[in-house]
C-alpha cells in the first residue's frame, strides 16, 4: 500500500482530491459545437454544513488528454484559492476542509 507521511493511502487520497474536478461537456450557445469545461469546486460551510460549490475555470474546444488534464489539475492543487497543503501532516485539502491557512480541519481537532 502506497502510503504518504501521515500514513493514508495515497490512492485514497488522489481519489478524494480528484472529485473535486468534474470535466463536463457543455454546449456553446452561439456555435452548438459541445465543448468540454472544467469545473473545480469548493466546500464552503453554511451553518455548519460542508456544500460543494462549483466553479467554471477552463473551456477547450476540443477535449484535453489525459496527460493535459493531469497538468491542468497540477495546477489547480497549487492553487491556494482552492486547495491547501497542512502544515502538520502535511495532506492537500480542498481550502474548505482548512481549519486556518496551515492547519487541516482533522489536525485541529487532535
Amino acid at each position: 500500500m502506497n502510503q504518504n507521511q501521515s500514513g493514508n493511502d495515497i490512492s485514497f487520497k488522489n481519489e478524494y482530491l480528484l472529485s473535486y474536478f468534474d470535466w463536463r461537456e457543455e454546449s456553446d450557445p452561439v456555435t452548438g459545437r459541445v465543448l468540454t469545461t472544467l469545473y473545480v469546486g469548493t466546500v464552503e460551510w453554511n451553518d455548519g454544513n460542508p456544500e460543494l460549490i462549483w466553479h467554471k475555470k477552463e473551456t477547450y474546444e476540443e477535449q484535453p488528454s489525459q496527460r493535459e488534464q493531469d497538468a491542468i489539475v497540477g495546477h489547480y492543487l497549487n492553487d491556494s484559492d482552492y486547495f491547501r497543503i497542512c502544515g502538520t501532516c502535511h495532506d492537500i485539502s480542498n481550502i474548505g476542509h482548512m481549519h486556518n491557512n496551515y492547519l487541516c480541519r482533522n489536525c485541529a481537532e487532535l
